[in-house]
């Protein structure tokens, strides 16, 4: 589980800054609205899961709502975006389901206890 752990930080900290500028060419190209995200990019390492976990929806070309009345095209998005490696994602998203899988394994070992 600390290996896990310190991977998900590595890549936090390795690619933090690819996962902003996305979002700022998002932002600057009119796809995104400027406030979007403004709270996942404050509070560091828990934000930075959300924004990869939307950045990846945005690669794999899923719509999703951006508020009640807007819905996100990834579609335009997306192809905006292939200039960029993005590849560490797929590692990060099985890193963190490892790390979920384990937390609980190890709440239904103490329980069982």
């Amino acid at each position: 589980m600390m290996l896990l752990s310190l991977a998900v930080y590595v890549l936090y900290k390795k690619e933090n800054e690819k996962v902003n500028e996305a979002y700022d060419k998002l932002k600057k190209h009119g796809f995104l609205p400027n406030d979007f995200f403004s709270l996942q990019g404050n509070i560091g390492f828990l934000g930075f899961g959300s924004r990869v976990f939307i950045l990846s929806k945005i690669l794999d070309g899923k719509n999703f709502p951006l508020n009640k009345n807007i819905v996100f095209d990834s579609k335009s998005a997306r192809e905006f975006l292939n200039q960029s490696n993005f590849k560490w994602i797929g590692y990060y998203k099985i890193l963190v389901f490892l790390l979920i899988s384990g937390f609980f394994v190890l709440i239904v070992a103490a329980l069982a206890t």
